[in-house]
């Protein structure tokens, strides 16, 4: 899987699918930046599925839109990130991770993942690009059915809009991180 980070708007951002930050909610009011703009391009959706009770915040939760008006991404996907003062970088890992297994059964090949405002720094970087790499991997190396073989991400990217280069460092020490833990999978799988 190849990893990358980009700084455009997320309107400009080409992917099969699209993932935001969507958090529980105290008294109604939206708690990421990332939802409240997905919520403007969508015309509402992120506000109707909530009061619809289809998505509440809760952790690894989603909610799919597909063909989002005024995106290029082909799919919107909210995933939960549960209560916000409790949400740091080893729950965003966890959260990516289960997000990247949900979509691998559904032939996604391109995903996108969001980091708005205070969750674009280099920690949260690094853990979104970790817990990517971690839940593509398979451990069935061996197996021979081409079927099996077909299922994965090709690439993953994280979105910082108005970042700046510096998170390709940590970006880079994510990636790193991550695929030194598959190698050690690897030789605990191997026969």
């Amino acid at each position: 899987m190849q990893t990358q980070i980009q700084f455009q708007p997320i309107e400009q951002i080409e992917a099969d699918a699209l993932v935001i930050l969507g958090f529980e909610q105290e008294g109604g009011e939206e708690k990421t930046p990332a939802g409240a703009s997905a919520n403007r391009l969508t015309g509402g959706w992120l506000g109707e599925i909530r009061a619809a009770k289809e998505f509440s915040g809760a952790a690894a939760e989603t909610a799919t839109l597909h063909r989002p008006a005024g995106m290029k991404a082909q799919r919107l996907l909210a995933a939960g990130a549960g209560k916000p003062e409790k949400f740091g970088s080893a729950e965003l890992r966890n959260l990516t991770g289960a997000v990247i297994r949900g979509l691998k059964s559904k032939n996604t090949r391109r995903i996108a993942f969001v980091l708005e405002a205070q969750y674009g720094a280099p920690g949260f970087v690094s853990a979104a690009i970790e817990g990517a790499i971690l839940g593509n991997y398979e451990p069935d190396m061996h197996i021979t059915d081409p079927k099996k073989n077909d299922k994965g991400i090709d690439v993953f990217t994280v979105v910082v809009p108005g970042g700046d280069q510096a998170l390709a460092t940590a970006a880079e020490a994510g990636r790193i991180v991550a695929e030194a833990q598959n190698f050690a999978r690897d030789l605990g799988n191997e026969p």
